[in-house]
């Protein structure tokens, strides 16, 4: 719920590229974890909290890049009987007492350097957030990939480019300008949406477990089809190609269907949290601009401070943003899940806390930088501004423990 680019996930909530994880709360770029809350680009961790680039640890607040330890606080060692006081005195239930302690939790984040590349397990590779891979060049937010460059987003990927979102399950292979295809694909071109085994497809939309399509939409278990016709194989082929060497003389083949074709506004659509223009530059490429509504001026129903003191009447009722000022609820599972972490509910609508998220991680871009200890050169995903400290592999190292 109110989470993006999740991968086999059990009850997790306002998330941002995590995978395998279970009761999950505010965790970007986890893999692993379990009970664990407010942490980032961590893995096979427990029962923590506010964790940043930590492995194998458990029962740990406010850490970073710490490898298999148990009851830490702020980097240093407890006793179990004082990790236990120091959290039973957080009380995380309290909205008050969870905001001061982001805001203390942040600050320790802020200063600490980010490694030039977050990437585990991979070969010759460069971009951001990517795992298990080996020549993934240029690519953020992937996994298990093979021989990939300019993709994001993607997982079990061999030999792919300029692909968005999401590979998944089986091996995807040979797809090319496409987004949102997977689950064994092969030989794809300019398509969304194509998954369940399609092969040799292109110019298509939404199609499932079908082969040799070109220009279609809305098929299942299909073959040889074009504009969603059917065709002989030996009138398919012949078809296809009179329409690609068309394409070629006005220009279209070879490109993804245009951005003005989209039904959706850029700013209501992922591309504008992945890549942020203004409205003038929205409108001077030709796309479209969706207004926002009003903010509201006054309070519609106020939360108690506390989840413990929080009744079930709650879930439903309008709120407003302290932020942006817009209305949204809580749903019934979502203050069920509150209580059993123990977390006090958000008081911002589910829009600005995703935005919030984006501002946290280093958005698809290269860019050339030095390290902060050595000024060593090195190309890297996280820019100056949101990640002033930024150090490379050899320099980080330094930093782990």
């Amino acid at each position: 719920m109110h989470s993006r680019m999740l991968n086999w996930n059990t009850d997790c909530i306002d998330c941002m590229a995590i995978f395998n994880c279970e009761l999950c709360y505010e965790c970007i770029d986890c893999e692993d974890c379990y009970g664990c809350a407010f942490s980032e680009s961590s893995k096979n961790c427990s029962d923590s909290y506010f964790l940043r680039d930590c492995i194998g640890c458990s029962n740990c607040i406010g850490c970073t890049n710490l490898r298999n330890k148990r009851y830490w606080i702020f980097n240093e060692p407890h006793s179990r009987a004082d990790y236990e006081r120091y959290r039973g005195a957080l009380d995380f239930g309290s909205h008050a007492a969870l905001s001061h302690a982001k805001e203390a939790f942040e600050a320790l984040f802020a200063a600490e350097p980010r490694p030039e590349m977050e990437a585990a397990n991979v070969e010759n590779s460069s971009g951001n957030y990517i795992r298990n891979s080996r020549n993934a060049l240029s690519c953020f937010q992937v996994a298990n990939v093979e021989d990939c460059k300019y993709c994001d987003h993607l997982t079990n990927a061999r030999s792919c480019m300029d692909v968005s979102f999401f590979g998944v399950s089986e091996t995807n292979e040979l797809l090319y300008e496409c987004e949102a295809v997977g689950h064994g694909t092969f030989r794809v071109m300019f398509s969304k949406l194509i998954w369940g085994g399609g092969r040799d497809i292109a110019y298509s939309y939404e199609c499932f477990a079908s082969n040799q399509l070109f220009g279609s939409s809305g098929l299942k278990r299909k073959q040889f089809c074009i504009l969603n016709k059917q065709y002989s194989e030996a009138g398919y082929h012949e078809l296809k190609a009179r329409i690609i060497e068309h394409m070629k003389d006005t220009g279209e083949w070879g490109e993804f269907f245009p951005m003005t074709m989209s039904p959706f506004s850029y700013n209501e659509s992922l591309a504008g949290d992945l890549m942020p223009l203004t409205k003038d530059e929205v409108l001077a490429r030709g796309l479209k601009w969706q207004p926002q509504p009003k903010p509201q001026k006054s309070k519609l129903h106020e939360l108690p401070d506390n989840i413990a003191e929080t009744p079930d009447a709650s879930a439903g009722l309008p709120l407003v943003c302290e932020t942006s000022g817009q209305r949204y609820r809580i749903e019934r599972q979502e203050l069920l899940f509150h209580r059993k972490l123990g977390l006090a509910l958000p008081r911002l609508c589910p829009e600005e806390r995703t935005r919030r998220r984006f501002a946290k991680i280093a958005l698809p871009a290269d860019k050339q930088r030095k390290c902060s200890d050595c000024s060593n050169s090195f190309t890297t995903a996280f820019d100056p501004v949101r990640h002033p400290k930024v150090v490379c592999s050899k320099c980080y190292e330094k930093y782990v423990d």
